[in-house]
């Protein structure tokens, strides 16, 4: 079993100058007001000088709070031109959130066997509910499976019986979106 990922602390700080008053929704904005655009880059930018970012981590990390805080327009113009298996990943969840399902499979499938997924898969599986997540599969192969997840929220909006639980979806959304972050900034180091 691979270590699961322990939040590094500019993690934490850039996800609290990211903070939101509530979780994302699953689906498409519900007109809640959250940090602007403007706001947004302000943020990142503060943080990518004092840190020394390089224009990758900052684009990509642009994107994530883009589509974190309901710009899904703005986040899509930015990750439709990362050719990178992080900005196919961003790219997959805004789709999954628009609702565009099969467009966000088609770009979850672009990312390939990403060793992000491991990792999220054992932050997954500390979850409250973890055991829940082998019966509607999320994690194959202790592995994270976003065309899985596609599929669980896709059952959600559609009201199939047994879906998991919206609160649920969110909670796997916010990790999913936390530990990407920390992926970004471990990753693109400079």
């Amino acid at each position: 079993m691979k270590p699961s990922i322990k939040l590094s602390a500019n993690t934490l700080r850039l996800l609290d100058q990211l903070k939101r008053s509530d979780l994302p929704s699953l689906g498409a904005p519900q007109g809640s007001t959250q940090l602007s655009p403007g706001e947004i880059s302000a943020r990142l930018d503060a943080l990518a000088d004092e840190w020394g970012c390089c224009h990758e981590q900052i684009v990509l990390l642009k994107a994530a709070a883009l589509f974190w805080h309901d710009h899904l327009e703005a986040s899509h113009e930015i990750s439709q031109c990362i050719h990178s298996p992080e900005g196919s990943f961003l790219h997959g969840m805004m789709h999954r959130r628009e609702p565009d399902w099969p467009n966000a499979k088609y770009w979850f499938h672009r990312v390939g066997d990403h060793p992000l997924y491991g990792l999220l898969a054992d932050r997954l599986k500390g979850l409250e509910g973890g055991q829940e997540l082998e019966e509607h599969p999320v994690i194959r192969n202790d592995k994270w499976d976003p065309i899985a997840f596609v599929d669980r929220i896709e059952e959600h909006f559609q009201n199939r019986p047994g879906a998991l639980p919206p609160t649920q979806l969110m909670s796997i959304q916010q990790v999913e979106f936390e530990t990407l972050i920390e992926w970004i900034l471990n990753a693109y180091q400079v």
